[in-house]
C-alpha cells in the first residue's frame, strides 16, 4: 500500500528545507511530540563533505497500536529503527524502517522530496508500506498507511507554525 502527500509551502527553498528537514534533527523532542511517538532518540547521525548526511533513530510507540490488532500486536512489539539519507544534490531524503518485529515480513520505505514552486518550495511524501503476513497484512497496511496520515497532517501544521516562526 502507498501513500503519497504534497504540500505547498510559500516561503523560499532554504527556509523549507531548515524548518522541514534540518530543523527536525536538532529538536527531536518537538518533531516526537507532534508524530505521537512515545520514544525516539538518534543513535547515529553523520555528515559528509558533499553536504549529504545519514541518520538513524530508534523510535518506540506501543500506545498508538490499533485496537483491531492488539491481540496480534503486544505494546513491545511497536519498537523500530529509522534509517534515512540525505541527497543534497537530487533534494530527497530517502528513509527505511527496521522493525524490531516481523522484521522479514514487514517493509517500510520511502522519501522526502522538495522541488522549487514559483518562489516557495513543494514537498512531496511518499511511503510505500508491505506486510507479508497471511490474511492480516492488509489490515495492518492500511492501519498503518491511515496513522502515517495523521502524522503527515499535523507534521505539515506543525512547520507552518514553525516557518512562520521563522519569518516574523
Amino acid at each position: 500500500m502507498q501513500l503519497k502527500v504534497k504540500h505547498e509551502f510559500h516561503h523560499p527553498m532554504d527556509l523549507v528545507l531548515q524548518v522541514t528537514h534540518f530543523d527536525i534533527v536538532k529538536d527531536l523532542d518537538s518533531f516526537k511530540e507532534t508524530v505521537g511517538m512515545s520514544e525516539m532518540e538518534i543513535i547515529h547521525y553523520e555528515e559528509f563533505e558533499d553536504g549529504s548526511h545519514e541518520v538513524e533513530l530508534l523510535v518506540s510507540s506501543p500506545d498508538r497500536i490499533p485496537p483491531l490488532v492488539r491481540h496480534v500486536i503486544k505494546p513491545h512489539m511497536l519498537t523500530w529503527r529509522q534509517l534515512g539519507k540525505w541527497n543534497p544534490e537530487k533534494k530527497i531524503f530517502y528513509f527505511k524502517t527496521i522493525p524490531a518485529f516481523f522484521r522479514n515480513s514487514v517493509d517500510i520505505r520511502g522519501s522526502k522530496r522538495y522541488v522549487e514552486n514559483n518562489g516557495g518550495a513543494d514537498l512531496r511524501y511518499s511511503i510505500d508500506v508491505h506486510v507479508g503476513i497471511p490474511i492480516v497484512g492488509p489490515i495492518l497496511e492500511n492501519a498503518i498507511i491511515r496513522e502515517i496520515a495523521k502524522e503527515q497532517k499535523n507534521m505539515f501544521a506543525m512547520m507552518e507554525r514553525n516557518m512562520a516562526a521563522h519569518v516574523s
